[in-house]
């Protein structure tokens, strides 16, 4: 009987698990990112306010989430539940105006361009990782750096399951993120500009709102969202993911290639093509990273083939330089 076949490198499973990277964690321990406005510095040490605790005027409350501090459940809220099955096992946290500390909001793309691994995987070999897989690593080994710095962290995944996890300052949430992400799969079309103006809408605390995506998305509407999130009062720090081929298009024979969105295949390549790819694909990046200067959202381009530790140091190094 022959074997099952193997299943993605990418996918989800209790062999591969989504965690924090040691090296990159312990590269950025010390490093700022610095925070205009609400606070002086991410991961730059404890600056819980001078009142103490976490919160300064009650303003009402919301069901309990995973990832939540349970210090915030409100134990005598839940004894005037209406009888039945409770949503949430009937608990509640209580919600403040404002709070001390740094709110970190972290968003991944999880649409299904975040899958392509590049040609080093067409033959199985998995030279590289996804770009989703990186992504995913990279929020994980910040909400690790951030929460351990007593400062709170939320999660949000745009495509695939599109989930969210509350803000929260817990130890524990660091877990509860990577669980999260170790069971999504990158799929799905999305507007990436729109879905993160919707995202916005959500978040309960303004904070520094840190982008992991792949940015293939109109520079127009890419401005429009990050003009959005400054009207909100969040500052954006933005680190671009991509794949090598992506960049190189190394592609001087044709071939066909096969959309991970699902559209029909397609012939291209030929050195014609490889040229007019480049020249398209720098005219590109250069307006997405003129949007993100124009409301100083610091951009940051890594490839999936470069170490998380390094990427993620000029990533913070570039933050602090910036701003």
């Amino acid at each position: 009987m022959s074997a099952p076949p193997r299943p993605p490198a990418d996918r989800p499973s209790s062999d591969r698990p989504i965690a924090p990277d040691p090296t990159a964690l312990a590269a950025i321990a010390r490093l700022p990112l610095g925070r205009r406005g609400l606070a002086d510095g991410l991961l730059s040490g404890a600056h819980r306010g001078g009142r103490g605790g976490f919160s300064v005027e009650f303003a009402g409350h919301r069901p309990f989430q995973i990832g939540d501090d349970t210090r915030r459940i409100d134990w005598r809220k839940r004894r005037h539940v209406a009888a039945g099955t409770p949503v949430n096992g009937g608990w509640f946290v209580k919600q403040f105006e404002a709070e001390s500390g740094l709110a970190v909001h972290l968003v991944v793309d999880a649409s299904s361009g975040m899958a392509y691994r590049g040609p080093a995987a067409d033959g199985g070999t998995g030279r590289h990782p996804s770009k989703w897989r990186v992504a995913a690593t990279a929020a994980a080994t910040l909400t690790e750096a951030v929460l351990q710095r007593r400062d709170a962290a939320s999660l949000t995944v745009l495509g695939g399951n599109r989930v969210t996890l509350p803000t929260s300052a817990a130890p524990a949430h660091a877990a509860a993120v990577c669980d999260t992400l170790s069971g999504i799969l990158p799929s799905g079309k999305i507007d990436f500009a729109e879905a993160l103006g919707t995202a916005a809408g959500r978040w309960g605390r303004r904070g520094v709102v840190v982008i992991l995506s792949d940015l293939l998305t109109d520079p127009d509407r890419w401005f429009a969202a990050l003009s959005d999130l400054r009207r909100r009062g969040h500052e954006a720090a933005v680190l671009r993911v991509l794949a090598p081929a992506e960049v190189s298009f190394p592609f001087e024979k044709p071939r066909r290639f096969r959309p991970l969105t699902g559209d029909p295949a397609i012939t291209g390549g030929g050195r014609a093509a490889v040229q007019e790819y480049r020249i398209a694909f720098e005219e590109h990046a250069a307006e997405l990273a003129a949007a993100s200067r124009r409301v100083a959202a610091p951009l940051t381009v890594m490839t999936t083939d470069e170490p998380l530790s390094g990427a993620l140091v000029r990533f913070l190094s570039d933050r602090v330089g910036r701003a």
